[in-house]
């Protein structure tokens, strides 16, 4: 129990550092004259619970991309096997894009043969 305490911190900490990442990249875009305006840190997070195993992030992001500009996508990895651990963090440009997100019908949520569950209860640890 206590391993997977540890995974969970270091699975959250590498995904505030990519947020960060992102953040950077999007002000340093709006500097240069971009459309894009930069991301709020901490808004338009979303946990998705039963992520089928050989889900590729490219195909979440091509999912979620429906509902609105997805800025992050976390699919975090048991650190001894490698493997997928079937679930994901998605970050949202903005809160309304996640809404739309979840309040989608579940019908909606299919991703590589299976119905995928977002959420914001977890998502706090993005």
């Amino acid at each position: 129990m206590e391993d997977a305490a540890v995974v969970a911190g270091l699975v959250g900490g590498e995904m505030e550092k990519e947020a960060e990442r992102v953040t950077a990249t999007e002000t340093e875009t709006e500097e240069r004259g971009g459309e894009e305006e930069p991301m709020k840190a901490n808004h338009g997070k979303l946990f998705v619970g039963g992520v089928p195993l050989g889900t590729s992030e490219a195909e979440l992001r091509a999912h979620f991309a429906q509902f609105g500009r997805v800025a992050f996508i976390g699919v975090p990895k048991n650190r001894l096997t490698g493997a997928p651990r079937g679930f994901a963090f998605v970050q949202f440009a903005s809160t309304d894009d996640a809404e739309r997100a979840l309040s989608a019908d579940r019908a909606r949520h299919v991703v590589h043969g299976g119905t995928v569950r977002p959420d914001t209860q977890l998502a706090s640890s993005l």
